[in-house]
């Protein structure tokens, strides 16, 4: 969260038998959030929830869906043990944010932005590749 200016996919373009930064990608660990195309939850829960906020459509639902959930005290995590393959440009064709979307993330969201538990503070917030920052 808060990288690349709202959110970023971790290991974002890295082979699949990348390792991750520190080992992150070969085992379990938490995340704030997780992409909607690859996500699995309970049917009780996400109808406690509300499911995904319509106003998103598209964009970011799926990261305001994983935020509600973590405030509501479930975690977000990720599980090595499954290959999943999203080919995001294929279902919506190439990416162009939603102006709109970005603002409500920021506007409801600014303190997961501004410190995501589960990415460390010394990392660029300018790239999603676990570089340090400067």
């Amino acid at each position: 969260m808060g990288v690349c200016g709202v959110a970023a996919f971790a290991f974002h373009e890295a082979p699949g038998h990348a390792t991750g930064d520190a080992g992150s990608a070969i085992g379990p660990r938490n995340y704030s959030a997780v992409t909607g195309a690859c996500m699995m939850t309970r049917r009780a829960v996400f109808d406690q929830m509300g499911g995904f906020n319509e106003q998103l459509a598209i964009d970011l639902s799926d990261v305001d869906y994983c935020l509600r959930l973590r405030r509501a005290g479930y975690r977000i995590v990720f599980t090595p043990y499954a290959d999943l393959y999203h080919h995001q440009a294929v279902t919506h064709g190439q990416r162009v944010w939603n102006p709109a979307a970005i603002e409500y993330l920021r506007a409801t969201w600014p303190h997961v932005l501004a410190a995501d538990p589960y990415y460390n503070a010394n990392l660029s917030r300018n790239f999603p590749d676990y570089r340090l920052g400067t």
